[in-house]
C-alpha cells in the first residue's frame, strides 16, 4: 500500500504500487502513519538519523559513535565507544569498535569488532562479536545504540564479570 509517496509492508512484500521492492534498499521504521504501521524508509535516511542522535548526544552517553569517514556517503563505517560499567572489571575502561553498516542494514545486524581487547562470552578472540549471540532476534527496529547498549549490558552478565580481562589499552593487531 502507498500513501503520499510513502510505502508499506503489506503481506511481507515491500510494494510501491504494483511494483515489489528489495528489502535491501528500505527499511521498516516502528511508527504509524495514519493509523498504518510499518513505514519504509530508505537505509540511508535511517543512518543520517541514528548519526545525528549521537551527534547531537541525545540518548546514553555511556555509548558514542560516528562515521570512520565523514565522506562515506554510504553511511557504513562507524566508530564507537563503550565506557566499562561500575562494579565489574570493565569499569573506568573505555572500549572502541567498529562497525560496519552493510546495505542490508537494518535488515540484518551491523558487523561489529572490537578494537579495544576484551573478553566477553559474545566477543571472539579477535575482538569479533557474535551478533547471533548478542542479538539473536534481531528485528528493523534495532539500531547502532541498541547494539552499543547491549554490549555495555552484557558486561553485567555474571560470566562475562568473572572472566580475566586483558591488560587496559590493550588493541587487536
Amino acid at each position: 500500500v502507498s500513501q503520499q509517496g510513502l510505502l508499506f509492508r503489506s503481506d511481507d512484500a515491500w510494494k510501491q504500487g504494483d511494483a515489489l521492492l528489495s528489502s535491501e534498499v528500505v527499511f521498516v521504521a516502528s511508527r504509524s502513519v495514519r493509523g498504518m504501521s510499518d513505514v519504509v524508509v530508505p537505509r540511508n535516511f535511517r543512518l543520517l538519523e541514528e548519526l545525528e542522535k549521537f551527534e547531537k548526544g541525545h540518548g546514553d552517553m555511556s555509548v558514542s559513535a560516528g562515521l570512520v569517514d565523514p565522506e562515506d556517503i554510504f553511511l557504513t563505517n562507524w566508530n564507537a565507544a563503550i565506557m566499562g560499567t561500575a562494579g565489574t572489571p570493565f569499569e573506568g575502561r573505555l572500549y572502541s569498535l567498529l562497525l560496519e553498516c552493510g546495505p542490508r542494514y537494518p535488515n540484518i545486524p551491523p558487523n561489529v569488532k572490537f578494537t579495544t581487547q576484551i573478553t566477553m562470552s559474545c566477543v571472539g578472540s579477535d575482538g569479533t562479536v557474535d551478533m547471533k549471540k548478542l542479538c539473536p532476534n534481531w528485528k528493523y527496529s534495532n539500531d547502532v545504540e541498541h547494539v552499543l547498549n547491549t554490549l555495555r549490558m552484557e558486561m553485567n552478565k555474571f560470566e562475562n564479570k568473572r572472566l580475566r580481562q586483558p591488560n587496559e589499552g590493550a588493541t587487536y593487531d
